[in-house]
């Protein structure tokens, strides 16, 4: 019986991108010789929660949580800049948050680190692993699968859903890294990856770029996309407007992943086909950060086409994407951003749903392409974005043509297969552990 320890921050019922990835992997991979063991946060701090996701853990995997401090783990206010029209004590909250930001090298959830460690310990004394695999963000978990791979010399495997210090200069809410705190940053992550046998990444360009940066790891880095859940497929669907091309994205936008450009291309679009303008809808469902100009559609004449939801729990966005016409997947403009593959694009592959993607060419282009699942515009090409739009509009409503996909392909992106391949992966690890180096 091989013996696996997977530390994972983000697990049910936390519902957030990540979650999917390492839910996916607990559920499907083959069971037979194998036990799994999760370690995981417990902590009340969590944005959004879906307990159901609880039915979906295997009953044979354990599951193990400890807590951590994380009195200051989310700001007060998200305004950080200034305190003008809050709270002095709220205000005073947020800097205390932007002073811990700062100390936490490499983010929030460094209080965990040792906690993990010590947990992982004790859960050695009981079962001996065999390997240790780790997903982040957040990167604290890999400092906490470091340390016990070096201390314990069992093999780590890294699962990179982002990269770590060769891209993250500044949070997703603006606070700037000083100097020291980058290179510090890189320095860890270098000792990290040194002591791991295995670095995964999410997508070839991300594996490439770690590549191209470290060539003295290349034989330990690969790659592994993540994929739909066959399980999830929804039994009914939610139409929003019944008998109208509706155009729905799922999921958060901010920063350059904004939906500005794709309103200017709607407004061409309807420029383009007067009488289409009766029959759109475009629906975002999801969290708009402050920075998204929610006006924008009505400054640009076209707000009674557009609709925002708020969030939903990814059950109920499963069927509300089953009942559009076409799925909008967003990336932000730029060749460094092809290095992401949107999560969505998998739900998109689970309904095969038509889909239109607007971001620069890489490998979520290459999926839609090689799977026939839809049309892929420039991010910063308005005009580009308006025939895309155009040609889902006439082919899907009008024409009302059949989605045909090439299901082989679609096929390659199961969570099963993913789940397979990277269990591959972790057998040929543990045959081949001796005489590896721990660091």
């Amino acid at each position: 019986m091989k013996n696996i320890l997977m530390i994972l921050a983000y697990f049910p019922p936390e519902e957030t991108s990540a979650t999917f990835r390492n839910l996916q992997f607990v559920r499907y991979i083959p069971k037979k010789d194998i036990h799994i063991t999760v370690l995981t946060v417990d902590t009340k701090k969590r944005e959004f929660t879906n307990n159901d996701l609880l039915d979906l853990i295997p009953p044979e995997v354990d599951v193990v949580k400890t807590r951590f401090f994380d009195a200051l783990f989310q700001p007060a206010v998200s305004k950080l800049d200034n305190y003008e029209g809050q709270n002095i004590l709220r205000y005073m909250k947020s800097q205390l948050y932007r002073i811990w930001r700062q100390l936490c090298l490499p983010d929030l959830y460094l209080p965990w680190v040792f906690p993990a460690l010590r947990k992982a310990f004790a859960l050695h004394k009981k079962r001996y692993f065999d390997i240790i695999y780790v997903s982040g963000n957040p990167f604290s978990s890999f400092l906490t699968g470091a340390l016990f791979s070096k201390i314990m010399h069992v093999p780590l495997v890294l699962d990179f859903q982002d990269p770590w210090a060769l891209y993250h200069v500044n949070t997703p809410r603006g606070i700037k890294r000083t100097s020291v705190y980058r290179i510090l940053n890189r320095k860890v992550e270098d000792w990290v990856q040194k002591i791991a046998r295995y670095s995964l990444f999410t997508s070839k360009a991300m594996a490439q770029m770690y590549i191209d940066e470290k060539p003295f790891l290349k034989e330990k880095i690969g790659f592994l996309e993540s994929g739909y859940d066959p399980g999830l497929k929804p039994d009914r669907n939610i139409e929003i407007a019944p008998g109208k091309f509706t155009i729905v994205h799922a999921g958060s936008l901010y920063g350059k992943r904004n939906p500005n450009n794709f309103f200017y291309g709607l407004k061409l679009f309807f420029e383009m086909n007067p009488g289409a303008r009766y029959d759109c809808l475009f629906v975002n469902i999801g969290n708009l950060e402050e920075t998204i100009n929610r006006c924008l559609p009505q400054q640009l004449g076209i707000g009674q086409n557009v609709k925002f939801l708020e969030r939903m729990n990814h059950e109920e966005c499963l069927k509300v994407i089953d009942g559009c016409t076409i799925a909008l997947v967003v990336n932000a403009p730029g060749l460094e951003n092809n290095i992401y593959i949107p999560t969505k694009i998998f739900d998109s592959l689970l309904l095969e749903k038509p889909t239109l993607f607007i971001g620069a060419p890489g490998d979520c282009s290459r999926i839609i392409e090689e799977t026939n699942l839809g049309f892929s515009a420039s991010p910063t090409d308005i005009k580009d974005i308006a025939n895309n739009i155009d040609k889902c509009y006439r082919k899907y409503f009008l024409h009302k043509m059949p989605h045909t996909v090439n299901k082989e392909h679609i096929l390659q992106y199961s969570a099963v297969n993913k789940a397979k391949q990277l269990n591959k992966l972790i057998e040929n690890l543990i045959e081949n552990k001796k005489g590896v180096n721990y660091g």
